[in-house]
């Protein structure tokens, strides 16, 4: 399962991909990393074993040591008899069998034997046992809460939040209870409503437990992109008296400082596809021109990406350069062909906003130059602003602002005259996200809104653009499925130079992707769009689709934290 967060500030392009954007800069960094089921989800103190001491603390589930001291308890063991001696927990699964032979809902007998199932790694057992019981009682909550590790161990996401859930019901104050809750939400993707749940230490069994609250919150934090709370989580669970938290948030904070220093710097974006295109001369960024006399189908082979190098860091922040290509191959036309480069120098900051609500910021200065059938077309010096507010683990909204000197080059005589389209461009734009809960389904909304001034003023307009989006990963199949459907109008200020009368446009747009990985880095593409411009002017109307199916290669270096094996 996908975080959504992580969609929207961290990672790399692969799960659910969100088509068609064109915001100029990628959705706050990122779109998704499949959720890791190594990543380090700390037990409480001794995990599912027992304690070297017996104690009364029978929901912990943990199994004693081979030889404890047992004496003058209700589960002592019988004598060891010759058949126990291969097997040191053979007498205390005796020993719980007759206690449960006459108390069926003894509670630390039943955690015994099912300790011992986990033991012997026979942990269907154990959940079937512990299920039984909570059948029985369904408001013995120790129980309850046993059931739901067993789910959480078996990586049964739902089946552990319900179980969780049920003892919030009955109980919302009972021991330990938010850190259960915030465990089972970190791994189905939400560490956002897991860092919320962590916000209150809660009522709690022993005071280790807020050691392993804090490395729980600060993974959350982790997930979030912001290393610098988790920093902070870490170096508090480092100063409390449990040694395993320690020893764990220790290592957890040694790989965020070597991930800040050495991983994840480069960022590589690659792909190249070959597409059938109806009309191969309308040239992006130049509808507002006019087009080509007449469609001249053909196949087009394109190859484009990006690379991007952080070349500051610190906690919650970076200064990155940017670079990016195009490069298309018209077969019958070559005169359309486009070579494009563009270079980004970028800076991006991480915060929490009240506490509970992380908020992305980028400012990004770029410059373009484009050559359409290796002439000199346009260059492009631009700015761009964009914040992302991750309101919940289902919910973001960014605004952008961005503005653009576009120099149309090779005018020649045009140069000075209403003709000469030289612009300055501003567009400023708000878009909504929207991850379903029960279903791996994504929504997006946005309106955006533009304005052109023209150095000759013929080209002088409004834009208004709305678009709607959707992506879909099914989890019957590795495939990815988007959709974006998007409409614009632009209504121009000035009586057209020839025509004699105002233009105005509008272009409906729809674009269809699916994704099929290979592996962690490389994926399958294949996709189709129609783009439909209704203009009053001939000269302006036109009609294209495409068909592509190409190569993809994305690997976005971000790091996760890792386990340490104790």
């Amino acid at each position: 399962m996908t975080s959504f967060p992580q969609q929207l500030l961290t990672t790399r392009c692969s799960a659910v991909l969100l088509i068609g954007l064109g915001l100029g800069f990628a959705l706050c960094a990122s779109v998704a990393q499949a959720q890791r089921t190594d990543l380090f989800f700390p037990p409480l103190p001794g995990g599912v074993d027992v304690p070297e001491s017996p104690g009364p603390r029978p929901e912990l589930l943990r199994l004693p040591d081979p030889e404890p001291d047992f004496e003058n308890r209700a589960l002592a063991p019988v004598p060891q008899n010759q058949a126990a001696a291969a097997d040191p927990l053979a007498d205390y699964e005796q020993r719980a069998r007759q206690v449960l032979a006459s108390d069926p809902q003894n509670e630390e007998a039943l955690l015994l034997l099912a300790n011992i199932f986990k033991k012997r790694k026979q942990a269907d057992q154990a959940l079937s046992l512990l299920l039984e019981a909570h059948r029985r009682d369904p408001g013995q909550l120790t129980i309850a809460i046993a059931v739901g590790r067993c789910y959480l161990e078996k990586q049964a996401w739902e089946e552990a939040e319900c179980m969780f859930a049920h003892v919030a019901s009955i109980d919302p104050q009972y021991p330990d209870l938010q850190f259960w809750l915030a465990n089972v939400q970190l791994r189905e993707g939400n560490p956002l409503t897991a860092y919320r749940l962590l916000q209150t230490p809660g009522n709690v069994s022993h005071e280790s437990v807020l050691q392993h609250q804090l490395l729980l919150r600060g993974q959350a934090c982790h997930q979030l992109g912001l290393a610098n709370e988790a920093a902070c989580c870490f170096r508090q669970a480092a100063s409390g008296t449990d040694k395993e938290a320690v020893q764990e948030a220790e290592a957890l904070q040694e790989q965020l400082d070597e991930i800040l220093q050495w991983e994840g710097r480069w960022t590589v974006d690659v792909q190249g596809f070959l597409r059938y295109d109806t009309n191969p001369g309308i040239v992006p960024t130049a509808n507002v021109l006019g087009i080509p006399t007449r469609p001249e189908p053909s196949l087009v082979d394109q190859l484009d990406g990006s690379v991007s190098y952080d070349l500051l860091r610190g906690n919650n922040r970076a200064l990155s350069i940017n670079y990016a290509f195009l490069r298309t191959d018209v077969f019958s036309a070559e005169r359309f062909n486009i070579s494009d480069n563009a270079a980004q120098l970028g800076y991006r900051h991480q915060t929490m906003v009240g506490d509970s609500t992380p908020l992305q910021f980028f400012a990004g200065l770029d410059v373009d130059h484009l050559e359409v059938g290796l002439n000199p077309f346009l260059r492009r010096y631009g700015a761009n602003l964009a914040t992302t507010a991750v309101l919940s683990d289902w919910f973001a909204v960014t605004t952008t602002v961005s503005y653009s000197r576009i120099d149309y080059l090779n005018q020649d005589f045009l140069e000075g005259t209403p003709l000469d389209a030289d612009s300055d461009f501003g567009n400023a734009g708000v878009l909504l996200v929207k991850r379903m809960d029960e279903i791996p389904l994504t929504f997006q909304a946005g309106l955006f809104l533009s304005r052109n001034l023209s150095q000759g003023g013929n080209l002088d307009f409004f834009g208004q653009q709305m678009q709607l989006g959707a992506a879909w990963a099914p989890e019957c199949t590795d495939w990815e499925f988007n959709l974006l459907a998007s409409v614009e109008h632009r209504q121009f200020d000035n009586r057209d130079f020839f025509f004699g009368v105002k233009r105005h446009d509008w272009e409906p747009r729809i674009q269809f992707l699916a994704v099929y990985p290979l592996s962690d880095d490389w994926s399958i593409t294949a996709g189709c769009s129609w783009d439909r411009n209704y203009s009053n002017l001939i000269t302006s109307d036109f009609d294209r689709q495409t068909y592509q199916i190409g190569l993809h290669y994305g690997a976005r270096c971000q790091v996760p934290l890792s386990p340490v094996s104790h």
